[in-house]
């Protein structure tokens, strides 16, 4: 399944809602109208009516990010922190920031500035490279310079 939008959870009738087929919302960080997308090659999404995500720091919604958030109750997922949506807020008040696509340093350093009290956890399996050598294999981890960069915990 190809990734989707940027939003997973929409107001409908001021309840929290997935996309549904024929649903429309409102975004919680905005308050602008959101159309349900709800194909069988994308990832079931909400996206703006009138424009481009509001939140400057989300990226396309995939099956890595979602399996993430499907593990914690709604309430706790796409928590508006104005003018951002936390991935995840957890114990403590603590954002979890789910990373999967490519992140500069800057915005690392951005994010942990805004957010103080958070964790990282960034999909590092496309980062690992076996290499063979007859009956052994090794494992690297490479392009970890901006993992390393952040301040916060990485997992």
């Amino acid at each position: 399944m190809k990734s989707g939008g940027r939003l997973r959870y929409a107001f409908v009738d001021g309840e929290k809602r997935l996309p549904a087929t024929g649903l429309w919302g409102i975004c919680p960080t905005c308050g602008e109208t959101e159309v349900s997308h709800c194909g069988t090659l994308i990832v079931h999404h909400w996206s703006n009516k009138a424009r481009a995500d509001c939140d400057t720091w989300s990226d396309p919604i995939g099956e890595w990010h979602l399996s993430w958030q499907e593990l914690v109750d709604p309430e706790f997922v796409e928590v508006v922190i104005e003018p951002h949506r936390a991935d995840i807020v957890g114990n403590g008040d603590k954002v979890v920031e789910l990373q999967h696509s490519n992140i500069s340093i800057e915005e690392i350093a951005e994010r942990e500035n805004f957010y103080k009290n958070m964790v990282w956890v960034f999909d590092a399996m496309e980062r690992f490279e076996v290499i063979s050598t007859g009956q052994r294999a090794f494992f690297s981890l490479g392009q970890t310079e901006k993992i390393a960069a952040g301040t916060q915990p990485v997992y």
